[in-house]
């Protein structure tokens, strides 16, 4: 009798063991709008210019559906967890702050429609903030998005070498080969650079954001990795150069002292 039972009292035990998945590993259409956004992101960073951010159809139309897809995202995830997913460290209150006054600014506008355009825009880029919050759980998973990133800044600095000099700088070598031989001197201007973004402040706006993480993945990362994020950091500050703009080099610098003092109190407050 004592064998017969054995097998019944097993049974409910091998049921037991095989848990549920964890509710912490987003579920496949959770992964699947981070995806999209992401394409979405890429997409417009890389996108020709165009006149303004909402300006062309097919421009408007990506933009719509590229803010509607971290919009689902994080609905996704409040219907799945029941509550709304937190920051800590204060950046909720902040975030509240930034939503009350994206709500005010576009009540008492002078062009509502725009503020409107606008406070729905934000809306987007703070629903990709709490969703990134709620599905990367790992410091391997964070360091991961920041390397997906660091590609982008590639392909975007790509790009922008890219178009710069085949509609400004070859065109400028190729008059300047035509008149150097005549007599007295002959100036070339070459356009600054506003390529992919319409404007070379933009470029030079994007690039103040773009070196820092390159040169601190060339600190973190190994191998081949690090000379291409070596090589990149040096490409981004050529396409700085080629912008003209000063206010972009006085960011980068401003930024950059600001992370050399963070860094230095980050160690005294290690080695103590």
């Amino acid at each position: 009798m004592a064998q017969s039972n054995r097998p019944a009292n097993c049974q409910p035990q091998t049921v037991s063991a095989n848990p549920v998945s964890s509710p912490q590993s987003p579920l496949p259409a959770s992964l699947w709008l981070g995806k999209l956004t992401f394409f979405f992101y890429v997409l417009l960073t890389l996108f020709p210019p165009s006149e303004g951010i909402w300006g062309g159809g097919l421009r408007a139309f990506l933009w719509q559906v590229g803010l509607l897809c971290p919009v689902l995202w994080l609905l996704g995830i409040l219907l799945r967890q029941r509550q709304m997913p937190r920051l800590g460290g204060g950046w909720d209150a902040i975030a509240l702050f930034a939503i009350l006054m994206a709500i005010v600014s576009t009540v008492f506008a002078e062009s509502p429609n725009k503020a409107l355009e606008c406070a729905i825009a934000a809306a987007g880029y703070l629903a990709v903030v709490y969703a990134l919050k709620h599905d990367l759980q790992t410091p391997q998973q964070r360091h991961g998005l920041l390397i997906c990133q660091g590609y982008v800044n590639l392909g975007f600095i790509a790009c922008s070498l890219g178009g710069w000099a085949i509609y400004a700088g070859i065109p400028a070598w190729r008059r300047w080969q035509e008149v150097r031989g005549l007599a007295g001197e002959v100036e070339v201007s070459i356009a600054p650079n506003e390529i992919p973004l319409g404007t070379p402040g933009a470029i030079a706006a994007y690039l103040v954001l773009a070196l820092p993480l390159l040169a601190g993945l060339a600190i973190a990362d190994r191998g081949w990795r690090r000379g291409l994020w070596l090589a990149g950091s040096g490409l981004g500050l050529l396409d700085l150069y080629t912008t003209n703009s000063a206010l972009g080099w006085l960011g980068l610098g401003v930024l950059g002292q600001g992370c050399f003092i963070f860094m230095n109190f980050s160690l005294c407050l290690h080695r103590q």
